[in-house]
């Protein structure tokens, strides 16, 4: 099979090898790619007056070329192999339910969080998606196919480009001067013979009027499959084994991980959990659905004992408590190891995704020192996924009337039961299993145009203007109304609740009157929803009643216009002194169109025997988002940068420079805020470079911390550390905070550049960085654990105790007298992060042999990433894989990227790339006890040969075949904590790989 599929996949693409001629050599693209960086006319990412040769700010630049053969799809996926970009969410991220465009590309450089990284496309920002979760920039929508190279840097630049640049930026650049037709393909597909993807693009450009003008257009269109249900991915040993979690952290009852993790309080048919009368508990207690008519006994799984043992499954054995049964017991309830229990099997592993992307650019020189230019970007991303189907289950299992008709076919004494004692009823816990889909579309326009200009010999200027525009449609395809729900559960016998003798026709109680009941106009249609068995025993008629598709509209609009004045107004004795005078005005703007309010309770309960309470129960079954008009944020901002020249030509002083950068900005939502930055650049002689940046950076909050769409959930658990109850269906509001203020960074930076005289080709780099960042929004949610148990020890002394838990004081210990009767969630400048860390960077051409042959390595070591949450404490993130209930990206302590690059002959070129991260603990806190409390190191392998070709009729062009993961290495499946979502996701590390082994081949035409 997985020959076939290969071999499906080569004639797919159609590879021809015509005749060979001569092709780039490594060198000759190595020395393009530098002589491209380092030339003194080209201003690099990271300030507006220094070049890459000078610069003090680290910089990796990643040449297009080079990011192809890493990884042939997009250059975001070729920058998530890069070590600084650990923690970033890419395309093969986990699904994000249906609210949050989990294929999207939300970049994080240090894993300080995608919000603290400046995504910029030729130095513009790029628009932010905003959505149902956060206002990230997704780089997935910068079009990719005229792409000349990516800027990454690796330290604060609020002072030259504004607020987001605490971690650094990212700087997507295109080619401006392509000239000629190039057309690109290429086809994957995984070992397993899944996920295939497609990739087709055009690129044309030329010049015309004399060369005066320049035109260029690019069109690409990706096309991926994903895996979207896990069911299809079993042959992969990680999903298959479905691991879990339980236990409670503690060292009496210590986390640990138990294979195929099911819950044995619900089942995909449904099992009867408890029964309204007790006479009846021998005959129905326990007892599942295997289908509508049919009640079986439940099959046990093992049990999970605590300190990590499974058992077989006794009734003896109770849960685990602390002061009366500390051992031998289970270490968590209704976690079983195999059995009939239910887990989300329709989750999926990689979302499906589908894009097309545009990019035209017109310049035109006016005159001699004028120059016009106008560019537009347009991305349309669209991608489905299965998340978590509906559950019911513990103090949401579902209640049944005895008198429900669909129960009278049972067979058996059950089904007696049911015919003969209509008044009483029993509980539920039953699994959905109907593969919930939702999908998410997000259309990105990026329009700008201006002038720029030289003044005399000396100064040049630029204007420009943009307008750039982002919409997600999120819809759900499976969502519903859960007074709909409830009526459609609550079934009866029309004859039999209206004449006393069943007729066989079966209705919706809340659309039948008889004595007694009212039929409920709200509810007319209703089609009786028959769940035993399993969803799938539902008539089509009642899941088209029940089943609704909600959406959420986001449109998010920035304009801006920027102005600049650079250049070099007088010389020192050391030399040109470089200036830059830049002004920026900008103003984005979010509004929200929504059919489903999340503060929408249902609205009329009224003739629902079960499952729904009028004034307390949700509306809609699923996450929703509401209605936003007008929130807007704009903003005033002026900056300085100059470079001065102190030394050159001097003993142990080749050259010594100095840089300095002042920002005045002016938020109408949080004031005026100054950052700045200084720095040192010192060439001690040919070999040796030391450089050396401090500075103040800003992240201003965003439109959506400030002015989302206030949002509830009524079913939440507290434990009460003040009284020592234990609240189920509590209430929980969440709100935005137009109140809050920048986060403030400081950061530094120092290292050291070697380029050995005695070693040619060969440049070493190692820079220091430490950044700490206060007043660090954070989202804090009243009924988190710590949270009430920081308040409660405190005596609700922080304010914010006050605003997050409603109860009538933090003194009452009496439950009945002091409960909790709501609590809320909201955005404070409460949190702090730290972090420090090393960046290693080697780079040396030579030869093997007679070939050409690079050798680059990239390393990070970052020892320490803490991230102080206030009241809801403080996480160790170095090292770490499960960083709290948020779920932080894992943070390994050392990350490293290999590439080697072999000219094999003058047309076979061959590329190795190994990346590998180090072995994490499997807990951020130390005080949390686990019986596995590591997981190992991985690595990983990928192979890249292509062949270059010349040809009078086809122009130049290459072939490629790309392995990916060549020996299919998988990371640890872990779950530390009870899990009550199983298989929800696969719960890896972000980045590693998802999918396995993977081919991809394809060509490239330039003409």
């Amino acid at each position: 099979m997985k020959q076939i599929a290969l071999v499906a996949l080569l004639a797919t693409t159609g590879l021809v090898v015509p005749g060979a001629a001569m092709a780039q050599t490594a060198a000759q693209a190595a020395e393009e790619v530098t002589e491209a960086v380092d030339a003194a006319d080209i201003v690099v990412t990271g300030s507006r007056v220094s070049t890459n040769a000078n610069s003090p700010t680290p910089l990796t630049v990643l040449p297009a070329d080079q990011f192809l053969k890493l990884q042939p799809t997009t250059a975001v996926d070729a920058l998530a192999l890069m070590p600084a970009m650990m923690g970033s969410q890419g395309t093969s991220s986990r699904p994000g339910g249906g609210q949050r465009n989990g294929a999207a590309a939300y970049l994080s450089l240090r894993n300080m969080g995608d919000l603290r990284t400046l995504i910029l496309m030729d130095g513009q920002r790029v628009v932010p998606t905003i959505n149902s979760n956060q206002a990230q920039v997704d780089a997935a929508v910068v079009p990719q196919l005229l792409l000349k190279r990516v800027d990454m840097v690796t330290g604060g630049v609020s002072a030259v480009y504004g607020s987001d640049g605490v971690s650094g930026v990212i700087n997507f650049v295109t080619d401006r001067d392509f000239n000629g037709v190039k057309l690109q393909a290429n086809n994957g597909i995984s070992t397993y013979g899944d996920a295939r993807t497609w990739d087709v693009g055009i690129a044309a450009g030329t010049r015309f009027a004399d060369d005066r003008g320049h035109i260029e257009f690019s069109y690409q269109h990706l096309k991926d499959h994903g895996v979207v249900d896990r069911r299809d991915s079993l042959d992969r040993a990680i999903y298959a084994a479905n691991t879990g979690g339980a236990g409670t952290g503690t060292s009496a009852n210590p986390y640990f991980n138990i294979p195929d993790m099911r819950q044995s309080n619900m089942t995909f048919g449904g099992r009867i959990v408890s029964v309204g009368t007790s006479a009846d508990s021998a005959a129905l207690n326990g007892l599942q659905f295997t289908s509508p008519t049919t009640l079986a006994a439940f099959n046990n799984g093992l049990l999970p004992i605590v300190g990590g043992s499974l058992a077989p499954f006794s009734s003896a054995l109770t849960v685990y408590n602390a002061t009366s049964n500390p051992t031998g017991t289970i270490a968590t309830g209704n976690v079983q190891s195999g059995g009939d229990g239910a887990y989300y099997a329709s989750s999926s592993i990689k979302h499906a995704s589908s894009a097309d992307q545009a990019f035209g650019r017109f310049d035109f020189d006016l005159t001699e020192d004028i120059h016009f230019f106008a560019q537009l970007a347009y991305s349309r991303l669209v991608n489905s996924n299965q998340f978590r189907s509906p559950a019911f289950n513990g103090n949401a299992s579902l209640r049944f009337s005895y008198a429900n008709p669909y129960l009278w076919n049972v067979q058996g004494t059950a089904g007696t039961l049911f015919r003969s004692n209509p008044g009483r009823f029993f509980n539920m816990g039953i699994l959905l299993l109907n593969a919930p889909t939702s999908q998410n579309t997000t259309e990105t326009w990026m329009a700008h145009t201006g002038f720029e200009g030289k003044i005399g010999e000396k100064l040049n200027w630029t204007l420009t203007g943009g307008k750039s525009r982002s919409v997600i449609n999120s819809e759900d395809f499976f969502n519903f109304r859960r007074d709909k729900f409830a009526a459609a559960l609550d079934a009866v016998d029309v004859g039999q609740v209206t004449t006393g003798t069943p007729s066989g026709q079966i209705a919706c109680r809340a659309t039948v009157a008889y004595t007694g009941h009212a039929a409920n106009p709200n509810l007319a249609g209703c089609v009786p929803l028959n769940v035993f068995g399993g969803i799938q025993n539902s008539s089509p008629q009642a899941l088209a009643w029940l089943y609704e598709t909600t959406f959420n509209r986001h449109v998010t609009r920035l304009e801006t216009i920027s102005g600049s004045v650079t250049g070099q107004p007088f010389e020192t004795w050391a030399g040109p002194v470089k200036m830059a005078l830049s002004g920026e005005w900008r103003q984005i703007r979010w509004d929200v169109t929504s059919n489903a309010d999340p503060l929408d309770l249902a609205p009329d309960c009224a003739g629902i025997l079960y499952n729904c309470t009028a004034g307390t129960t949700v509306k809609w079954f699923n996450n929703s988002f509401g209605a936003i008009s007008g929130a807007k944020q704009t903003v005033k901002e002026g900056a300085f940068e100059v470079q001065v020249p102190l030394l050159r030509d001097q003993p142990m002083f080749q050259d010594l420079s100095v840089t300095g950068a002042v920002r005045l900005t002016d938020y109408s939502t949080s004031g005026k805020v100054t950052t700045w930055k200084l720095g040192a650049d010192w060439h001690i002689n040919d070999d040796i470079r030391i450089r050396a940046t401090r500075s103040r950076d800003i992240r201003a909050p965003n439109l959506f911390e400030m002015f989302s769409s206030v949002k509830q959930n009524c079913a939440t658990t507290t434990v009460d550390k003040l009284t020592g109850a234990t609240n189920n269906n509590n209430c929980n509001i969440e709100r935005p905070n137009p109140n809050l203020t920048p986060e403030l960074a400081d950061t530094l930076t120092a290292g050291v550049v070697l380029t050995p005289g005695f070693i040619p080709g060969l440049t070493l780099s190692v820079d220091y960085y430490r950044i700490k960042v206060k007043d660090v929004v954070f989202l804090v949610q009243g009924f988190n654990q710590n949270v009430l148990a920081n308040c409660a020890d405190l005596k609700g002394a922080p304010a914010i105790c006050s605003i997050v838990v409603n109860r009538k004081d933090w003194i009452d210990t009496n439950p009945a007298t002091n409960p909790i009767l709501n609590t809320e969630s909201q955005f404070f400048n409460i949190a702090n992060q730290r972090t420090w860390g090393i960046d290693f960077e080697a780079n040396y051409n030579t030869k093997l042999g007679e070939r050409p042959l690079n050798l680059r390595l990239l390393a990070a070591y970052q020892p320490q990433l803490d991230y102080d949450q206030g009241p809801v404490g403080v996480l160790t993130m170095a090292g770490a894989f499960n960083v709290g209930t948020n779920r932080f990206s894992a943070s390994p302590k050392w990350r490293l990227t290999g590439i080697a690059s072999l000219d094999v002959t003058d047309n076979i070129s061959f590329t190795w790339l190994q990346r590998w991260r180090s072995g994490l603990n499997a807990y951020y806190d130390p005080a949390i006890q686990l019986v596995q409390s590591k997981l190992p190191a991985l690595g990983t392998t990928t192979l890249n040969l292509s062949y270059k070709f010349e040809d009078n009729r086809l122009g130049n062009g290459e072939l490629f075949l790309n392995v990916r993961n060549v020996f299919n290495a998988f990371p640890t499946s872990y779950y530390s904590g009870q899990v009550t979502q199983p298989s929800s996701q696969p719960f890896l590390p972000e980045g590693d790989d998802t999918l396995g082994r993977y081919f991809t081949v394809g060509f490239r035409l330039k003409l």
